[in-house]
């Protein structure tokens, strides 16, 4: 009889009176006819033990090392022939404390264990700190005693390194969003899909009078004036439902204490993904002074309209009175010239016709002035019109 693989110095006698040995993975009892093949057999799965691309060890219950392979030596830096007899305080003392509590708890509970992450510098202290993925197969008797636990270590040093610089990417990134989120003299909010506020920064909550943890509790429907809150919702609501990318608009809303102020704000879609769903990302500006400043200045320009306005007509009333009191004049003095003409001892008719006229022309003149005066407030251009309608003196 010939035994193939790695056996322990535990046996049993078989019901043929010959010794079966334990099995620490694949072993067998062979005929003497069955050596040759089967010790090809075990070359091949000697060579595959030794050559897989994880680390594969064989524990003795008392967590000394029965086989190793060979990417064991380049996980811990320890050859194979050192790791042979000797616990794993001896060779791995770092991950001693680990790989015992493991075992006992294989020994206590009969049961494999997988996924194991261990980390630690190897112990010839080349390259940086290493990280395994392991798993702890126990291996029985006939029994069911255990009388070895074998290992498979995966390297995940690399991917470790990867996870953690992504990590700390996306720390950082997270640090420069709550630092913009916080800092920001802009108002800014999340909303979720109840239309209620998820977060608030400090310029947002100060700018509507509010405690932040009170807004929390509030939808911003619930702060903007009865006449725009439909409005606001379709708009969100557009958001949410994919009809619309963006929107901004000023609106007028109320601070807790009854005042209102101004604010433009533009809103976006923060799309959802497996673990988060989607949110609008709101900011928000306080243009309650520019919107007083900017009453104010239409205000005075109204203002200053109407003083230009009283100005013209301070102007136009001189031009007026200018234009008119010429004929009428005339007409006084044409008519006064003809009542002494008239009023005589001997009445001169003549000269007297003659003053008539005068006022008859005069008064033509003060109408032909009213006509022109009524053209120049209709007309586009009142200088040439108020020309023509004044005439030669």
């Amino acid at each position: 009889m010939t035994m193939v693989g790695v056996t322990a110095s535990a046996r049993a006698e078989d019901g043929r009176g010959c010794d079966r040995p334990t099995r620490l993975g694949s072993f067998c009892s062979l005929d003497e006819s069955d050596q040759l093949g089967h010790s090809e057999a075990e070359l091949d799965c000697s060579t595959i033990y030794d050559t897989a691309p994880v680390g594969l060890a064989c524990l003795s219950p008392d967590c000394r090392y029965l086989r190793v392979n060979q990417r064991i030596t380049e996980i811990c830096g320890v050859s194979p022939e050192d790791h042979i007899g000797r616990s794993v305080r001896d060779v791995v003392p770092d991950l001693a404390q680990g790989i015992e509590s493991i075992v006992h708890s294989i020994l206590a509970t009969g049961q494999p264990i997988r996924g194991i992450e261990l980390c630690s510098q190897r112990t010839d202290n080349i390259g940086r700190d290493r990280c395994w993925i392991t798993h702890w197969q126990p291996v029985k008797d006939a029994d069911g005693n255990i009388v070895a636990i074998n290992v498979a270590a995966e390297e995940i040093t690399a991917r470790k390194y990867t996870d953690r610089q992504v990590e700390r990417s996306l720390h950082a990134s997270t640090e420069r969003w709550k630092s913009v989120f916080e800092s920001s003299t802009l108002g800014i909010s999340l909303i979720d899909q109840d239309l209620k506020f998820v977060a608030i920064n400090a310029a947002f909550a100060n700018m509507l009078g509010y405690p932040e943890e009170e807004l929390r509790h509030l939808s911003p429907l619930d702060l903007l004036m009865d006449s725009d809150a439909d409005d606001a919702r379709v708009q969100m609501r557009e958001l949410f439902e994919g009809k619309q990318h963006h929107y901004e608009v000023a609106r007028k809303f109320r601070r807790k204490d009854g005042s209102c102020v101004f604010v433009h704000k533009y809103s976006s879609l923060i799309s959802g993904t497996e673990t988060s769903p989607p949110l609008l990302l709101t900011t928000a500006i306080d243009v309650s002074a520019r919107m007083h400043a900017e009453a104010a200045l239409h205000e005075a320009q109204a203002e200053l309209s109407r003083g230009t306005r009283l100005m013209m007509m301070g102007e136009l009333a001189a031009s007026i009175a200018h234009e008119i009191n010429q004929p009428l004049m005339g007409v006084v003095t044409f008519g006064q010239s003809a009542l002494r003409w008239l009023g005589s001892d001997e009445p001169n008719v003549e000269k007297a016709t003659a003053s008539i006229k005068g006022m008859i022309s005069a008064g033509n003149r003060a109408s032909e002035v009213m006509t022109g005066i009524r053209t120049l407030l209709k007309s586009d251009k009142p200088k040439s019109k108020l020309s023509a309608a004044s005439g030669p003196h």
